[in-house]
C-alpha cells in the first residue's frame, strides 16, 4: 500500500485561514453591532426626551392629544433591536469558535492522510445553525431598528 503524504500547502492554507477566523471574530464583535447598539440606544434616549417635553407641555396647561402607543412601540422596537443584537453577539462568537474547531479537525485529518487510522469528517451542522441564527438575529436587529426609527418619526409628525 502506498503511503500518501499530506498536502503541506493545503495544511498551511488552512492554518492561515484559522488566523483569519480569529480576525473575523474580533471584527464581528466591533462594527455592525456597535452601530446597531449605538443607534438603538440613542433612539431610546432621544424618544424618552420627548416624554419629558410632552409632560412639561401638559403641566403648562397646553392640552395635547397624545398617542403614547407609537412612543411605546418605538421603545419596544429599539429595546428588541438591542436584545437581538446582544444575542447575535453570543451566536456569532460560538459560530466562529465552531469554525475554528472544524478547521482544526480538517488539518488533523490532512496530516493523517495515508495512515491506517480513518477519522470521520467534521460535522458542520452546529456551525451552520449558529451562523444562520447570527444572520437572522443581525437582520432582525436591523429591521427592528429601522421600524423603531419609522415609528419615532411618525410620533414626531403627529405631536410636533
Amino acid at each position: 500500500m502506498e503511503n500518501i503524504e499530506p498536502n503541506q500547502n493545503y495544511i498551511k492554507e488552512l492554518e492561515n485561514y484559522m488566523v483569519s477566523i480569529d480576525k473575523r471574530i474580533d471584527y464581528s464583535v466591533e462594527r455592525f453591532d456597535i452601530l446597531i447598539i449605538s443607534l438603538s440606544s440613542s433612539g431610546l434616549a432621544f424618544s424618552i426626551g420627548f416624554v419629558k417635553d410632552i409632560i412639561e407641555n401638559l403641566n403648562k396647561g397646553n392640552p395635547i392629544e397624545i398617542n403614547f402607543f407609537l412612543l411605546e412601540t418605538t421603545w419596544l422596537l429599539f429595546a428588541c433591536s438591542l436584545v437581538f443584537n446582544l444575542i447575535s453577539q453570543v451566536t456569532g462568537y460560538y459560530a466562529n469558535k465552531q469554525d475554528l474547531i472544524i478547521t482544526r479537525k480538517i488539518i488533523k485529518n490532512e496530516k493523517k492522510k495515508g495512515s491506517k487510522e480513518v477519522s470521520l469528517p467534521p460535522d458542520e451542522s452546529l456551525l451552520k445553525l449558529l451562523s444562520s441564527a447570527t444572520m437572522f438575529l443581525n437582520g432582525g436587529s436591523l429591521l427592528l431598528l429601522i421600524a423603531g426609527i419609522i415609528t419615532l418619526i411618525l410620533f414626531m409628525f403627529k405631536h410636533i
